[in-house]
Formats: C-alpha cells, structure tokens, sequence
C-alpha cells in the first residue's frame, strides 16, 4: 500500500481578462512576462526575481505569507499560486479573491506544459503556444547510453533532496542519472547522510540557499562532517555548485529550460 497525494479537482470561475494580477509563483511571475503580461501584474511574491523588471513590482508578502492591507489596496481580480507549500494560503485567499492554484511540476515535461496552463488561465493561449514552441526547442537531447549515480541537495532551510514526484529527480533521470530516491513517493525529503554514503554517486550537486552567498558555501566541510571522503563523486573531483544568487534548480520557470539545462548539459560533457 503507498500513500500518494491527489490534487483535488475544483472549478474556479476566471475573468477573460484580468487586470490586476497577483502571482505568488515565482515560476508563473517568469511566464507572465514572457507572455507580455507585465503591466498586468499587479503584486508578487519577495521569491520573484525573474526577469529582473520584477524588481520594480510590489511585494506582497513572501512563498507563505500576505500582507493583508496591501492584499486590500491592490484588489486584485486574480491571485496565481502553486500548489504544495501554498496550498492553505490559497484557501484563505480564495475565500476573498478570484484565485487559481497551479500544480507544481511533476516531470520535466510539465515544467514545460505550465506554461501552456498559464496561457490558458489567463487567455494568452496564442502567446503561451510560441513560448512552448520556443523553450522546447531548446531542451538538450539526453546523450545515448548515459548513465550515473547521482546525488542533488538544495538549501531550502536545511539540506533537501527530491524523491520520484519532483521534476527535479524527474530531470535528472531523463538525462540518464539516478538518485538515490528515485523510488520516494515525495516532492522532498530530509536526505540521510549514510544513505547517500551507501548509494555512492559518482556525481553531487549541490544548490545553496537562496539569496547566500555562494561562497561561503563550504563543500570540504560538509564532506568531513558526513564522512563522505570515499564517496566517487569526491575522490573523482565530480562535485558540482550551481551558479548564481538565486534559486535554480528549485526555480521551474522558462529559465529552467533556458539556463539550468544547458548548465546540466555542460556537467554531463565534462563527465
């Protein structure tokens, strides 16, 4: 018997054209305006850093959290979430406001088809057809007969790795690398240090903490203090840090098919 959680099914009455806009996701936030949506939005979360015009948008409150009296004073004719982490916020929210929850990426694929969602909900069908058509036509092909073991922690708070309902464990996979949580009915989990150990993956990436500075990211530490020293991915010098002060692999936006894959891409031909 396994335990695997259902997204529950509810229709949502939408205007046909909204106006002022409140996205939460930064992932959506990203589509939108690549959907010539941008003076559309009215408010996002302090998470939406892509592009860099977001800067200019007003914060409405953090992943979890909304500030009320800004909430009141935008009067916003949709809110846009992401199921999961946001999913007792969107009942709240929906109580007041016109709201939709989007479902958080399973598979590589539906990274992709998100954008075509988006279109839909918000009535860019014909914009979020060619911005389909563009990222797919982007995506690295997986190179015949690859195959490793591999291991990815994100700093989400604390170590955070990704079992088979994640499309980053999905990724990894489609590109010929196995995790030692591929068979995990999770989106995440705390990973186990021994576990790992045991599962010896000749390649680790590791993804710091959003907004960290990446340099103060010790790696040689954290495989002394996980006694890690004979694992392959180390005694080979196959120890991978993702770039950047932002969330990337943890980001499922149009970036992530622009900027992580090819970056994902490189590691593999440098294997």
């Amino acid at each position: 018997m396994r335990t695997i959680r259902e997204v529950i099914e509810r229709e949502s009455q939408i205007p046909d054209n909204p106006e002022r806009i409140i996205s939460l996701s930064p992932s959506v936030t990203e589509i939108l305006y690549e959907l010539g949506m941008e003076d559309r939005i009215a408010g996002i979360s302090a998470f939406c850093v892509r592009p860099e015009s977001t800067m200019k948008k007003r914060r409405v409150g953090s992943y979890g959290s909304l500030k009320d009296y800004i909430l009141k004073e935008i009067n916003p004719d949709l809110v846009l979430m992401m199921s999961g982490y946001q999913n007792s916020l969107y009942e709240e929210v929906r109580a007041k406001y016109t709201s939709y929850l989007f479902q958080l990426p399973v598979t590589l694929h539906s990274v992709l088809s998100l954008v075509t969602m988006v279109g839909l909900v918000v009535n860019r069908r014909r914009e979020a057809s060619s911005l389909l058509s563009d990222l797919s036509a982007t995506v690295p092909l997986p190179k015949k007969g690859f195959e490793k073991r591999a291991y990815i922690e994100i700093d989400l708070g604390g170590p955070t790795s990704f079992g088979s309902f994640s499309y980053i464990c999905n990724t990894l996979n489609f590109y010929g690398m196995n995790t030692p949580y591929d068979y995990v009915d999770r989106e995440w989990l705390i990973p186990d240090p021994d576990e790992v150990r045991k599962f010896d993956p000749e390649v680790i990436i590791f993804e710091p903490k959003m907004f960290g500075d990446r340099k103060r990211l010790n790696v040689d530490q954290i495989i002394r203090e996980r006694s890690w020293e004979e694992i392959s991915a180390v005694k080979n010098g196959n120890i991978f840090v993702t770039p950047g002060r932002y969330d990337f692999f943890a980001h499922h936006g149009p970036s992530f098919i622009r900027v992580v894959l090819p970056w994902l891409d490189s590691i593999i031909g440098s294997l």
